[in-house]
This record gives C-alpha cells, sequence and structure tokens, in this order.
C-alpha cells in the first residue's frame, strides 16, 4: 500500500494535466514502515527527458534522483530513514496501467508506480503498481493507493 496526501494527488494531477499530451513523470520519497506500507512525504516533478516518442514514454532527470537522494539522506519520520519510495508517470489517452515500454523499463523492485490516466487532458484515473517479484511471472501487480490528509500523515 501506498499513502499519499490530497495535496500530492493534486500536485501529480496538476503536472499531469500540465504536460498532455506528453508524458509528465516525477519521483516519490518517503518512508516505508515495518509493514511494507509507503508514506509519501514529497512529490519531485521532473522534465521528461525521453529520447524516445513522449507521448509513450518517460525518462526522470537524473538531477532531480541525485538532489532527492543528498537532501534526505540522514533524514527520518517515526523512526522511519526518508527515501526514495516511488515514481510516476502519465499515460495519455491510455489507462492507468503499466504498458510493456513500462516493463521493459523497470530496474527497481522496491519502487512503487504511480500512473495517472489522462483522458483529453483530463484526470481520469491514478492507480499504484510494483513489479513482481523475481520469482513469478514477469509483469507488475496493483497495489493499495490511500490518501489521507498530510495533517495526519507526520
Amino acid at each position: 500500500m501506498i499513502i499519499l496526501s490530497p495535496q500530492h494527488i493534486e500536485q501529480i494531477g496538476e503536472h499531469a494535466r500540465d504536460c498532455y499530451p506528453e508524458e509528465c513523470c516525477g519521483l516519490v520519497s518517503g518512508t516505508f514502515n515495518h509493514t511494507g506500507t509507503a508514506q509519501a512525504h514529497s512529490i519531485f516533478p521532473s522534465r521528461n527527458l525521453s529520447n524516445s516518442n513522449t507521448h509513450d514514454s518517460f525518462e526522470v532527470d537524473p538531477q532531480i534522483r541525485y538532489n532527492l537522494m543528498r537532501d534526505n539522506q540522514g533524514k527520518s519520520i517515526e523512526g522511519y530513514p526518508l527515501e526514495l519510495i516511488g515514481h510516476y508517470h502519465s499515460h495519455p489517452d491510455n489507462q492507468a496501467a503499466p504498458s510493456p515500454r513500462d516493463l521493459q523499463m523497470a530496474y527497481e523492485p522496491q519502487l512503487i508506480w504511480l500512473i495517472v490516466s489522462v483522458m483529453q487532458g483530463q484526470i481520469n484515473q491514478i492507480s499504484a503498481y510494483k513489479l513482481n517479484d523475481p520469482d513469478q511471472s514477469p509483469g507488475f501487480h496493483p497495489i493499495e493507493l490511500g490518501i489521507q490528509d498530510s495533517q495526519s500523515l507526520t
């Protein structure tokens, strides 16, 4: 499960609408607790640096990731280290489900994938996924996306 605040959802949705009809992308920092539940802390929008067609591919600016990792070093919330927990990207005029291209580009099984469906410039759905365990068939499985007021996140 991943927990985001309404502000996180709005920030991701706004980025997806602003980038439409291209894919948006960005990173999510937060914590994983002892049960494996991820709690988002901050959203880091990125320019889409994909060398391919940015309508159906994305690449997060590595400088954004470097800055996030550097700035989070040594920080924690309720004893859990603040770290990169996932990333997000949009699917313009398509479903909020991993594409074959997403699977080709998936290298870090611990990260959560947030996918935003944007239909005709409007947010349709946001879904969360994780890569299957290596001993399972290749692909993704959906995980629960919880929304919780940011005041109760700390």
